[in-house]
């Protein structure tokens, strides 16, 4: 039988403090690198309110040293300096053993929120977007939930990234153009984004009836697993499986079709569908060309 170290040793004690971020710090025997897209993200969509108290343990000699809250630390620093003083939730008489252990112990049992879980508490806190975002699904008849159910729909990431990337009339048109053809399953993400990058793309040429009636002609698992095989190819190996799934769509979309014009012009990089030049009508689509 393993005998566990006790997270907090007889006689410690916690208090809460404000300390300036620039007297807080970093063991780097058991704390994790700085995440640089992280720092980057929380300095970008910088809210006092949202940074929280951090959590960190005073040695002996009067060292600050944090447990919980780096890159929040660094984040502050980046934007107010490091006089800026932030909440601490402060331990008293650890050694560097019970600093690890309760390290050790905040960040494996700790639970990251599903994105759905995410998204219902914007709506509680009456985000815009997310208010809109919710008015645009369920006037499409959808329901946002974990369900398997034939118009639900789970895909939170894939429709905040539509509704930001293109916008709510993008939003709206994909979800009703699915709406149509994927009555009697939950709609996948790598569907939503396919059909947005199309209408985005292609907002002169694309017939949203041919593409509705190309899309019906197979479940969604099998669009997903055909693109699957379509982005083992060398051209697209780099790029995200809803850009897969739509490169497949504009094959199928043109097959068929001998008028140039009627065909969809495949020009797009092997590149993530996150790419804000994905999201821009291909050359000779523009509304003003």
């Amino acid at each position: 039988m393993t005998t566990r170290m006790k997270a907090l040793p007889e006689g410690a004690k916690l208090t809460q403090e404000w300390i300036a971020v620039g007297g807080l710090q970093v063991d780097h025997r058991y704390q994790r690198p700085e995440n640089e897209l992280l720092i980057r993200k929380i300095v970008r969509d910088f809210d006092p309110d949202l940074i929280g108290a951090l959590l960190a343990s005073r040695r002996d000699d009067g060292t600050v040293v944090l447990l919980d809250g780096q890159q929040r630390r660094e984040a502050v620093e980046r934007a107010w300096g490091p006089a800026e003083k932030v909440p601490v939730l402060v331990y008293h008489g650890l050694t560097p053993e019970h600093e690890a252990t309760i390290f050790v112990g905040f960040n494996t049992n700790r639970t990251k929120p599903k994105p759905l879980d995410v998204f219902r508490a914007k709506l509680a806190a009456a985000d815009p977007a997310a208010m809109e975002i919710d008015r645009i699904v369920t006037a499409r008849g959808y329901t946002l939930s974990a369900s398997v159910m034939p118009m639900h729909v789970n895909a939170v990431v894939s429709i905040e990234r539509v509704y930001e990337m293109a916008g709510p009339g993008v939003l709206n048109d994909t979800l009703s153009l699915l709406a149509t053809v994927a009555i009697d399953e939950v709609v996948l993400g790598e569907m939503i984004v396919a059909v947005a990058l199309l209408m985005v793309r292609y907002p002169r040429s694309l017939g949203s009836h041919r593409l509705a009636t190309v899309i019906v002609a197979w479940p969604q698992r099998r669009w997903i697993a055909e693109a699957r095989i379509k982005r083992a190819d060398v051209q697209l190996r780099d790029s995200s499986m809803a850009n897969a799934v739509a490169r497949l769509m504009v094959e199928k979309y043109n097959r068929g079709l001998r008028s140039p014009k009627q065909r969809l012009q495949w020009s797009w990089p092997a590149d993530s569908h996150t790419s804000t030049t994905f999201w821009q009508p291909a050359p000779g689509e523009g509304v003003d060309e």
